[in-house]
Order: C-alpha cells, then structure tokens, then sequence
C-alpha cells in the first residue's frame, strides 16, 4: 500500500470528532439516543448541523470521526411512489396532500413548517405517519452509521475526509434491533460496512462480522476498504516504524502532567470564566478593602464536580474555597445542597453573609442532573437554589457575587434582575485549577473574557417547543422572551 511521504511522519497529531449529525437529545420525552428519529431538511444539513465537520475534515485534518446512534429522517419515503397523504397526530390531525411525483422530503419539511407557522405545539408522543401506502412498512429513517451518503458520499468524496470512521459504542447494535433498519446480524454488517463505516465501538462485529463474511454478506471488497482506512491512520502514528524512531514510544512519566500542562489546564480555566453581570461595577472586589468572604453554596467546594465527564485522575483540584482563601480569609458554609428541599441550612448561610465584606455564592449543577444518557425534563435551577440566592442575597452586608457551576444552562433570570445580586459569572465545569480561575476573576487578576456557548432562555422555554425538534433556524421561545435572554458583561481589571 503506498502512503504519501507526509503521512508517515510518526508524530502526526491524531485528532478525533465525535457524532456527527444532530445529535441532541440522551432521554427525553420516552425517546432515547438509541431509538431517535431526527427529521431534519437538507438546508438545516447544509447550513447548520454540517459546517463543523466540513472544516474538521478538510482544515482541520480530522483522523477519527465516530457516528451517533440515532437515525435521521424516517418519515421521508422516496421510494413509496405511492404515498400521497402525510398525517400528524399531534392531539388535532393535520392532514398535509403531495403533488403526484413529489419530493416526499421536501413537502415533509413544508408540512413541518406550516405546523410551527400555525404555533401548534409537538407533544412528546407526537407522531408523523404518512397514508395511502401499497403494503409497505414505513421506513425507520437511516441510522448515522449506515448512511452512505453521509460516510462515503458526503464525508469521504465531497468533504475529503481521510481517516477511518467508527460507530459510537452500541450504535450498530441499534441499527439492527431498535429502528430495525436491516434484516439479521449478516444485512447489519453489509450495511454499516458498504455504507462506510470502519469500526465497530462495540461488540457486535466481534460477535457476527465472521459469519457475515463466510456467508458472502459482506464481500472482500468491502472490510479491506475498512481495513485500508484502519491500517493508514495506525502508519499516520508510526505504530509500525521502529521503536528507535518512534518518539511516543520514548515518552515517560516524566512528560505527563508538566508545568506547561498545569499551565495549559489553568489557562483554559481562565478563558472559560463569562462575566454575565455586573451592573453596579462591584466586581473586581479591591484588594485590602474585603478582608473577609462569606462562600455558600453546593459547589462553593466543589472538586470532582469540577471535572465532569469523561476525564483522567487529576493531580489536584483547587475548589473555589481553596482558591478565594489564597486571597482573604474565607468563612464557607455549604447551606444547601444541590437538588435537596431541605432550608435548614439558610440560616448560618445568611448569618454568614451579613457578616462578611462580600458574599460569594456558588450554585449550579453536578452529575445527579446532567451527563451522557441522561438529559434533564426541565432547565431551573434544581431544588431550593434560587430562594437561597435570594435569601443570602438579602441578608449581605456587602456585594454579592453568584457564580453558577454547570454544564447545561439554568434558568438564573431571578439572580440577573435581583438588585442584590451585584455580580453573576457562568464557569461550566471549569477543571482541575477551577477553583484558582474563578478567584482571579472576582479579584481582579484576570480580566473574564469568556463568551457563552448556549442561548440561556427562562425555565418555561421548555414549554414553548419539543426537544424531537432539531430545527435551528426557527425559534418561537427566543422570540417571545427576548428580553430574558442572557448576554455577557463587563469588567474593569483592578489596577
């Protein structure tokens, strides 16, 4: 196999990209990532969900992509030359009549549009089916990783893709048993390999990919198109040059968790800080002038929290108790806890803030609310968090800073308009030197640049649409509460 002589340098940086194509939703409205259909046009494609990938594959030189569970547009029947009537049944029935020979897709996405135009809201067991079909089983819709279109065609051939390509762990298993997508293990291995797919995260190739072949479901042709792929990314690393020239090879532990990796992990820290109010210039609190704080709140000291998903063994972790009591002394009272109902706790709270220089108050979520297949039903602040905020917030004698820890947005448009909430950062889950970073910017040192990622609606944008709907270019909650929507602020750095 010839390889260009640019690809065989081993210390070529691997990069992976992971689940291409509308993925949203983990568990929600009795659908999981396992059993979704997304119904998506093709300008939504285009201009929305695959412009990331595009760049990911041709600038930035992407060697690994893997593919979601969840199949995509399983209510287009283009190959049903005899649908004629789209139905929704949505609690009142919309029916939606197809030119003779029309694009199915195209006049499903009109049907869509004219549902959102009339503000007719999906419910979770909302269902699209079409009628006046000749003995057919409608079709599942086409699971990301047995899609050639979007493999071969789109990512190989248009984008230039030139890495290898993997299910998400499960997913293939999904395409036989829950969209029912391909017939026995033998079609499930023909399509997901002649689609394009490289690799199995999962077992179900371990388990049937060589009775597939023996059975002539899955040519040669095919798994050494994948094998190709599998075997030019391992050249890419090097992994069959000679230990001599292979410099990951010499790495030691004396190159894991460096200075400039500490370093690396405070400045993303750093950068990830958003300053979203600060109205009465409080912040950054002067130096010599607060010599005390009152810190409460359940992720005041936070730790593991910090980290989240999918990560290593840190060396340490600095809680925002151990970063502000680099600064000043410090009285920390936890107060409440997450998601608990119990207030026993907001008396030593407010105690504690009234008698303080400054409160900070640290709320948000953890792992309890949020993470990989698990989505929330609801966007408030969990428990008894916000009457907490206001009740510190009250009793301070100085300003009060709330600094919300999560990875999802919380509906904080209760903290934004209190006038006794001087200050409000969003720090995600900021990482090992976490609790440093969020010291510096409510003291100064750093000056909070930070930009928000998500659009942060109140909790009752949840009501106003469906989490099945994956249309970007449309939204009914923005345009009915634009004034909550939440933007960044501003800072002076202390001199």
């Amino acid at each position: 196999m010839q390889v260009k002589p640019r690809l065989r340098r081993p210390c070529n940086p691997y990069t992976g990209v992971a689940r291409l194509q509308a993925y949203n939703l983990e568990s929600w409205g009795g659908k999981t990532r396992h059993n979704f259909n997304a119904v998506i046009s093709q300008q939504e494609l285009e201009d929305t969900y695959y412009p990331p990938f595009v760049s990911c594959s041709n600038r930035g030189n992407a060697s690994g992509i893997m593919f979601s569970y969840k199949s995509v547009n399983g209510i287009c029947y283009p190959h049903f030359p005899s649908l004629s009537t789209l139905m929704l049944h949505c609690g009142v029935d919309i029916t939606w009549q197809l030119p003779p020979q029309a694009d199915r897709h195209e006049h499903v996405i009109d049907c869509l549009q004219h549902i959102r135009a009339r503000k007719l809201l999906l419910s979770p067991d909302c269902r699209l089916r079409y009628t006046k079909y000749r003995g057919h089983t409608p079709h599942p819709g086409v699971p990301s990783c047995a899609s050639k279109e979007l493999l071969t065609d789109n990512l190989r051939e248009k984008w230039g893709f030139n890495g290898y390509i993997t299910s998400d762990c499960g997913a293939v298993n999904d395409v036989l048993n829950s969209p029912h997508y391909s017939r026995g293990p033998d079609g499930t291995a023909h399509a997901v390999l002649a689609a394009g797919m490289d690799n199995d995260c999962g077992g179900f190739l371990g388990t049937h990919f060589q009775k597939a072949i023996t059975s002539g479901a899955v040519s040669n042709a095919t798994y050494t198109t994948a094998l190709k792929n599998m075997f030019r990314v391992q050249m890419r690393l090097g992994m069959f040059d000679p230990d001599s020239i292979q410099p990951y090879r010499q790495y030691t532990s004396e190159k894991i968790d460096t200075a400039a990796h500490r370093q690396l992990a405070l400045e993303a820290a750093r950068q990830s800080v958003v300053l979203l109010k600060n109205d009465t210039k409080a912040l950054p609190l002067k130096k010599g002038v607060v010599k005390t704080i009152a810190l409460v709140g359940p992720n005041a000291d936070a730790t593991t929290t910090m980290q989240r998903n999918y990560h290593g063994g840190a060396p340490y972790l600095i809680s925002p108790l151990r970063g502000l009591g680099n600064y000043t002394a410090v009285n920390y009272v936890k107060g409440w806890s997450i998601a608990g109902s119990d207030t026993i706790g907001i008396a030593a709270a407010t105690a504690a803030a009234a008698a303080a220089d400054a409160t900070v108050v640290i709320i948000g979520l953890d792992g309890s609310q949020e993470g990989e297949g698990h989505d929330r039903t609801n966007i408030t602040v969990p428990g008894v968090q916000n009457q907490l905020v206001a009740a510190v917030a009250a009793a301070a004698n100085g300003p009060v800073v709330l600094v919300v820890m999560s990875g999802g947005i919380v509906d904080i448009s209760t903290a934004k308009v209190n006038p006794n909430v001087a200050a409000i950062f969003s720090v995600g889950y900021p990482g090992q030197s976490g609790g440093q970073a969020i010291a510096e910017a409510i003291c100064g040192d750093i000056n909070p640049s930070g930009k928000l990622t998500q659009t942060w609606y109140p909790a009752k944008y949840i009501s106003r649409c469906s989490m099945f709907d994956v249309c970007t270019t449309y939204s009914r909650a923005a345009s009915l509460h634009p004034q909550h929507n939440i933007q960044e602020a501003n800072i002076g750095r202390q001199d």
